[in-house]
């Protein structure tokens, strides 16, 4: 049985006489495999380098993202402090619709979370106001 003689495919190395036709050369098929294998494996290797930069870039601006993240939920959790009840049991009840009309449309799981997040950062301004001292006999109502 003979192995049948295949002509390279087109590369992008910038080798010019592996892409034209070459009177007289044949190639193997092992030869072009291991040729498509080196290649495969040089375009991994530049792709795993760029990936591995990027995560080193990004991982770099972590903290700061945190500490601007953190610095602005506070605050809104302290402007929210400062409105009265009804304004935030409404805001919070219109939050929670936002997230059930969009969970009924199927929306993506994001949308739903940015939907229900103002609730949840109110919830967590009511629970976070400092309590006030009652006078003694005052009923609180």
């Amino acid at each position: 049985m003979t192995v049948p003689q295949l002509k390279p495919p087109a590369t992008t190395s910038g080798s010019e006489v592996d892409a034209q036709d070459s009177p007289g050369r044949e190639y193997s098929a092992v030869a072009v495999t291991r040729r498509a294998g080196a290649a495969a494996r040089v375009r991994v290797r530049v792709g795993v380098s760029a990936v591995r930069r990027g995560v080193v870039g990004l991982m770099a601006r972590v903290p700061a993202t945190v500490r601007v993240t953190r610095t602005a939920a506070r605050g809104t959790v302290g402007a929210l402090q400062k409105l009265p009840d009804s304004t935030l049991q409404s805001l919070a009840a219109t939050s929670v619709g936002v997230g059930v009309g969009l969970s009924f449309t199927r929306a993506r799981r994001l949308a739903f979370v940015a939907g229900m997040l103002p609730a949840v950062l109110i919830q967590a301004a009511i629970a976070g106001r400092p309590v006030e001292p009652r006078a003694p006999g005052d009923s609180g109502a």
